[in-house]
């Protein structure tokens, strides 16, 4: 049994093509970055877009703010209410099992 599996394998190490050093290395090429963060410009974004088959290029220009990211009156805090029993039922079946009815949970990130 075992002669017989070594005969088989070494018959198959016999006709399996060599690959070459040039072909092995082909598949790790070095392309430039595109998203370089040396060649990222803070003051401008570049953005293509493709419409109806066109190719349209654009750099945005961003403007520094130093103020608060979000409006005023975004972060006021707002007391949270409980699931109601009606809105529950209503749920589809997957929502329902993520659901915590009665329950408190904090969700960050």
């Amino acid at each position: 049994m075992f002669a017989r599996n070594t005969v088989r394998m070494a018959s198959r190490q016999a006709f399996r093509p060599a690959v070459s050093t040039k072909q092995a290395s082909r598949a790790f090429t070095q392309t430039p970055k595109i998203n370089d963060p040396e060649n990222i410009s803070e003051d401008q974004i570049n953005v293509v877009r493709y419409h109806q088959g066109q190719r349209t290029e654009q750099d945005l220009k961003v403007e520094h703010n130093t103020g608060p990211v979000a409006p005023a009156g975004a972060d006021v805090e707002v007391k949270a209410t409980p699931l109601s029993q009606s809105v529950y039922a209503q749920l589809t079946p997957t929502l329902r099992r993520f659901t915590c009815p009665g329950k408190v949970a904090i969700v960050t990130g």
